[in-house]
């Protein structure tokens, strides 16, 4: 399967949105190796879309900036998780630590390294939390 940019950040939020304290601020242009117009037009088109919400935008003519601290405000929609769960095929009765192994292990499958391992650190930080 092959996922566009767009997909791969909300499967970023979609990872991060399992753990019971998300840190939305962990999801940046930087984890995409892309620029930060590419990551802010991938965010739009998602809150467009009605699959995350709780951004703020600045349009300048210069372009469209990310007010700061503005990814901690970020939450998931029903319509963004069935998405995901959709595309993925995964369960969505699987508890959120399941639901992050499903993740790793599909997008790892497909030869996305860098979700991956965002989704192996999250698993890590899932499991630690709950000891």
């Amino acid at each position: 399967m092959k996922l566009d940019l767009k997909q791969k950040v909300l499967v970023a939020i979609y990872t991060e949105y399992q753990k019971d304290v998300p840190e939305m601020d962990n999801i940046t242009q930087t984890l995409f190796d892309i620029d930060e117009s590419k990551f802010i037009i991938a965010l739009k088109k998602l809150e467009n879309e009605d699959k995350i919400n709780g951004l703020n935008f600045a349009e300048f003519a210069e372009g469209t900036f990310l007010f700061p601290n503005t990814m901690s405000q970020v939450m998931m929609t029903n319509h963004g998780m069935d998405y995901v769960e959709n595309v993925l095929g995964i369960q969505p009765t699987l508890n959120g630590l399941e639901k992050v192994k499903e993740v790793a292990s599909k997008v790892g499958g497909w030869g996305f390294e860098q979700l991956k391992d965002f989704a192996v650190k999250v698993t890590t930080e899932m499991i630690k939390s709950n000891f």
